[in-house]
């Protein structure tokens, strides 16, 4: 770790002589104020230099600010930014109240008002020196250090930050032509936001860190905003050495263990299909810049105050990209990415490159621009960008043309492929087509094409000088000569374009083969001729059964390795989550107590009560009508030209098979086919009539009714979609998540009854742990009790909402015996007054008798027994009451749905991006879940699970 030393401002006066010119650190320099400069006679001539010396001012309040302590010039003392004064029995405000604005470091001492010319330009100096050093090779050494920034802004620090990002756009758009301050503007949320690295156990704690790395930011943006102070950082970033920052994983880990690693870092951050692509990779790596939910935090909590200049400022600076007035050498730095190489399925390496950020949104905003002006040229074709169904679309309307016409000997399909041709393709005849297709982007596309911009790896970097983002799949269908003369001026026109033919794996195909597609001339002779059918965009264009059945099975082959991989992750949670978010077509069962029902119920959805995670032999039935019937208006634009009308006879076929099982006709009603979510729609109409008939099919006992019913109930699910976050408590050990699995599904877990410890009662068909999660003498109950209402009074905090725990409001229980504290109490809630929220579990599985069980009765019961119980008390001595009942597999009674969703809705107006509050349930329903897994687990013998 670099020492950050700091210069006297008082160097020459009193003998000092400032560390032999080398500085001083932090602690060291407090010493020396105090004993050397604001001690005895010492204090009266720093008092006059300060009061006279317009300079030394100057940079007494930029070093001060940049250690972070302020100056009494009453007492001459030392303190921190929120540390109070006290001048016997006054007190002095610090002059940072917490929001991070410094308002003096220097109390009681007026600046000099009229310094001299020469000390102007001294203070210039200082104002400016700040630019000087921002420079390519800084920004470039930055760039390759491959620092990690933090994935979202602290709510405390995030006014600050956009304060500092407004200068820096500012500047831009006033100095357009200074490079100093475009690098200024790439380099600041490097150092501004750089995540901070625990160095002890202790700070690794998750409050812990969190403190520090808003301590961390807070400082930096102080440091920032002082003159020199920006460059100054930028030189401790620099310095700072850590093999963490080149290496995620550590050089003392292998694939397997760094990639494992890496996956749950994904999971984390809730990227599912990079965390399936990340087990077979060789890592990934973040890179160092400004990402799109840092933009959304500046414009949100208290960054509100100053959105719309923000906005407005980013506006400009992306009007200077598209108007080609960012300066021209930074093209390759604008344009750089970090390479990610990944291991192909047939070996070699994949190189995946993500965009910095500005990139990202000058593209985004020149696609949208360019758009519509776009689709006369391309004729109304193009699925292949921004065209939501356009895969499935094309793959379908090749179906259909090969089942109506499979029998015409004339014809051809031609599967083209280009070698390399996203590294090939030539730039130079790409920029002329933007000239003249795309004037309005063209001089943003000629910016990031026409230098070379630098990919990065590790400590290292590669020159992209060539080759552009290209769709390189081409199918072509028609007569067979006119394919063969498009396929002839492919090959004479294709290179100069950088597009050259791999006939390798070119294909040629129909179902019944054109003989004089064999004549001399017309293909090549070295060209694929697949005699049963082809693989387009992932999916299977034959008439064969058997061909589509062994395209089939390669692809449960793959799905079963990667279920492979999955599973060593060695975390039920985060292999459910993968499982249900990437590879949810097929289930693994297995293990004592796993029968035909469970398996039933583990892949209902969850709206049905189920696990989520869909199989085959149900997904078949629907998926592929769904998916032809809603890209069907795609399909009639690529088919327009054919006269194909009909759908085709698998697809008549398929829906007949439909309609049969559910007994309906699905077709009859234009409104269910023209649904904006077809698959949804379908998908509910099957499930719906499976779980009709599951009842008698599985011949199921009260109890797995019962079960079943309850988590049907909303927000049951909610805790298998929680993203596991330390910070949060959202992370259970595996042991737990997998009792919870067992009893939702109804899997046996006690073998032996036993008598409890705790009542001494005996439940002879106990197995299932119910008695474990209800009875009132295990401390269990009241541990899960505690869990919910710190989760809930967490969730209050973060949202804004000002919440009490334990809080106690002096309500009388009678007999001269007070009643336990309120639970919660949220101040100012209804109306002015203050409410009392009461935290109640029940177990609906343990009320008498299942032959009468309704789903929610428990927790409506219970929240009844509590209003009876307090509402007129607490009305009484003036306070509100709200009981908050809820249920051992996640119900919630109506009044406490109520509370989450104010609470939610309180959350998303004080957050633009309110990624929070779609969780507040999941949290609410994820700690209830662990407090009763906590309950079955403590009572488990420790070789069970």
């Amino acid at each position: 770790m670099a020492i950050v030393r700091f210069h006297c401002p008082f160097a020459g006066l009193s003998g000092c002589h400032d560390g032999g010119g080398n500085g001083l650190t932090k602690t060291s320099l407090i010493t020396h104020l105090r004993d050397r400069h604001c001690n005895g006679d010492a204090q009266a001539i720093t008092k006059h230099a300060l009061l006279t010396d317009f300079v030394i001012f100057e940079r007494a309040e930029v070093t001060l600010k940049r250690m972070g302590i302020w100056l009494c010039g009453v007492c001459f003392k030392t303190h921190t930014l929120r540390a109070k004064c006290r001048h016997g029995a006054d007190f002095v405000s610090p002059p940072d109240i917490g929001d991070g604005f410094v308002r003096f470091v220097l109390y009681d001492l007026t600046k000099p008002l009229v310094p001299s010319c020469s000390q102007l330009d001294l203070v210039d100096g200082l104002l400016h020196d700040q630019h000087d050093g921002f420079t390519l090779s800084l920004l470039d050494s930055l760039f390759s250090k491959g620092l990690r920034t933090v994935k979202s802004i602290p709510p405390k620090c995030r006014l600050g930050f956009s304060r500092v990002l407004k200068g820096a756009l500012d500047k831009v758009v006033c100095k357009p032509d200074d490079i100093s301050c475009w690098v200024s503007l790439l380099v600041l949320p490097l150092c501004l936001l750089k995540t901070f690295c625990p160095r002890s156990n202790l700070e690794c704690k998750s409050a812990n860190k969190r403190q520090r790395q808003e301590e961390s930011i807070t400082n930096a943006i102080r440091s920032w905003g002082v003159p020199g102070g920006s460059l100054q950082l930028v030189r401790e970033t620099l310095a700072e050495s850590g093999p963490h920052m080149l290496d995620l994983d550590g050089e003392d880990l292998d694939l397997t263990e760094r990639n494992l690693k890496q996956c749950k870092r994904k999971i984390c951050d809730g990227h599912y299909t990079a965390a399936v692509r990340v087990l077979s990779s060789s890592g990934s790596r973040v890179f160092p810049e400004v990402r799109h939910v840092d933009v959304m935090d500046c414009l949100s909590g208290a960054a509100v105050a100053i959105s719309d200049e923000l906005v407005s400022s980013i506006t400009q600076v992306v009007n200077l990209f598209l108007e080609g007035n960012c300066p021209t050498v930074l093209g390759g730095y604008i344009a750089s990415a970090p390479l990610t190489p990944l291991v192909k399925p047939g070996g070699g390496i994949h190189p995946i490159v993500v965009g910095t950020i500005w990139r990202r949104l000058v593209s985004k905003v020149s696609a949208t621009m360019i758009g519509h002006s776009l689709d006369g040229y391309l004729d109304g074709l193009q699925f292949g960008v921004g065209v939501p169904g356009g895969g499935e679309a094309i793959l379908h309307a090749v179906n259909r043309l090969v089942e109506d016409r499979g029998d015409d000997v004339g014809l051809s399909m031609l599967l083209v492929d280009f070698q390399n041709a996203f590294n090939l393709v030539d730039r130079t005849v790409m920029l002329e087509e933007v000239r003249v297709r795309c004037p309005a982007i063209s001089r943003w596309v000629e910016f990031c094409y026409s230098s070379p911009a630098r990919l990065y790896y590790r400590e290292h970097f590669l020159w992209s000088c060539q080759g552009a983002w290209y769709l390189d799949d081409d199918t072509i269908v028609g007569d067979t000569l006119v394919v063969g003369k498009v396929l002839e001026l492919i090959m004479e026109d294709g290179p100069r374009y950088g597009l050259h033919l791999n006939v390798d794996k070119t294909e040629l195909f129909w179902p019944k083969e054109d003989p004089r597609s064999r004549l001399e001339g017309i293909f090549p002779h070295n060209i694929s001729r697949p005699l049963h059918g082809v693989k387009l965009l992932g999916g299977s264009v034959s008439m064969d059964v058997d061909f589509g059945s062994a395209l089939v099975m390669k692809r449960v082959s793959k799905t079963i390795g990667l279920l492979d991989a999955v599973a060593k992750i060695n975390d039920p949670q985060c292999e459910l989550l993968l499982i249900w978010a990437c590879e949810g077509r097929i289930v693994m069962a297995s293990g004592s107590g796993f029968g035909d029902w469970k398996w039933r119920l583990a892949t209902l959805p969850f709206a049905f009560g189920g696990l989520g995670i869909y199989s085959a032999g149900d997904v078949l039935n629907y998926a592929f009508i769904a998916s032809r019937l809603q890209s069907a208006t795609l399909q009639t634009k690529l088919l327009r030209d054919v006269g194909i009308v009909a759908l085709g006879s698998t697809f008549d076929d398929a829906l007949c098979v439909f309609n049969n099982a559910m007994e309906i006709d699905f077709l009859s009603n234009p409104s269910e086919v023209a649904a904006p979510k077809l698959m949804k729609k379908m998908a509910d109409i099957y499930f719906t009539r499976v779980t009709k008939d599951a009842e008698s099919s599985y011949s199921l006992s009260p109890r797995q009714i019962a079960l079943w019913q309850s988590q049907k109930e909303d927000h049951t699910s909610d805790w298998l979609r929680v993203v596991p976050i330390s910070g949060l408590g959202q992370i259970m050990n595996g042991k737990t998540y997998r009792s919870i699995l067992c009893y939702r599904l109804g899997v046996p877990l006690f073998s032996v009854s036993k008598p409890c410890s705790a009542c001494s009662r005996v439940f002879i068909e106990d197995i299932y742990g119910d008695h474990a999660i209800s009875c009132a003498g295990i401390i269990g109950i009241k541990h899960r009790h505690n869990m919910v209402r710190d989760t809930l009074v967490d969730i209050c905090f973060r949202s804004g909402i000002s919440a009490g725990k334990e809080v106690d409001i002096g309500l009388d229980g009678g007999h001269d015996k007070k009643l336990r504290p309120a639970d919660m109490l949220l101040y100012s809630w209804d109306g002015g007054l203050d409410v009392c929220v009461d935290l109640t579990g029940s177990s609906p599985l343990t009320q008498t008798g299942m032959s009468d069980f309704a789903p929610g009765r428990a927790v409506t019961d219970a929240a009844q027994r509590k209003r009876g119980k307090y509402m007129t008390k607490c009305a009484d001595i003036g306070y509100g009451f709200l009981p908050f009942s809820f249920s051992s597999f996640g119900e919630l009674e109506k009044d406490a749905v109520t509370l989450l969703k104010r609470v939610r809705n309180f959350s998303m107006a004080q957050d633009i991006g309110a990624r929070a509050a779609s969780h507040i349930f999941n949290r609410i329903v994820f700690s209830i879940a662990k407090g009763v897994g906590a309950q079955i687990v403590s009572r488990l013998p420790s070789n069970v699970l």
